[in-house]
């Protein structure tokens, strides 16, 4: 069964953007009004793009632990995290509100233009970038293991100790689909 899973999840990966590769940079409004672009100060940052449509329940199970790294780590000016809603505005801020996110959430809701650029098949689909523009990792749907790497890749790069996003007390299953 994990080779089944493995391939499945190779098949998944192969068509996103995959780590080593360029990001394409963006620009996108929040719910907020505000505009926010990929990389504010590049060499500098790490941001942490997740895309999501409200209705998808994988997105839903996903997003309050992104809520979770943005409370260990919004102290941190050079972590940058945004999610990327394929949803409206008022949809978007009823799904924060809902699952008490405070993370600066950007529309993609036009032409699905980001979302296009980064290959999206499914959603969740989240991706680390560093300062320079390039991949350090991908995801798509809701994987532990990529989350408990994750939260070392940024704990690495801003140089703090590692901050856990499960608690245990809770049954976090290895995987679910997007």
């Amino acid at each position: 069964m994990l080779v089944g899973l493995f391939s499945i999840r190779m098949v998944i990966s192969m068509e996103t953007l995959n780590p080593g590769t360029v990001a394409p940079a963006f620009e996108l409004v929040g719910t907020d009004g505000e505009s926010y672009t990929s990389l504010k100060r590049p060499g500098e940052a790490l941001l942490l793009a997740v895309f999501f449509k409200v209705s998808c329940p994988t997105s839903q199970y996903t997003l309050p632990f992104i809520q979770r790294i943005f409370q260990n780590y919004s102290a941190h000016e050079k972590l940058q995290i945004y999610g990327i809603s394929q949803d409206n505005r008022d949809d978007t801020q009823a799904f924060a509100q809902e699952f008490g996110l405070s993370f600066p959430l950007l529309l993609d809701t036009s032409d699905y233009a980001v979302s296009s650029q980064y290959r999206l098949t499914h959603v969740p689909s989240s991706f680390l970038i560093d300062g320079m523009g390039r991949l350090r990792f991908s995801s798509v749907g809701f994987w532990k293991a990529d989350w408990l790497r994750v939260t070392v890749e940024i704990s690495q790069f801003l140089g703090v100790p590692e901050k856990s996003i499960f608690r245990v007390d809770e049954d976090i299953p290895d995987h679910r689909y997007g």
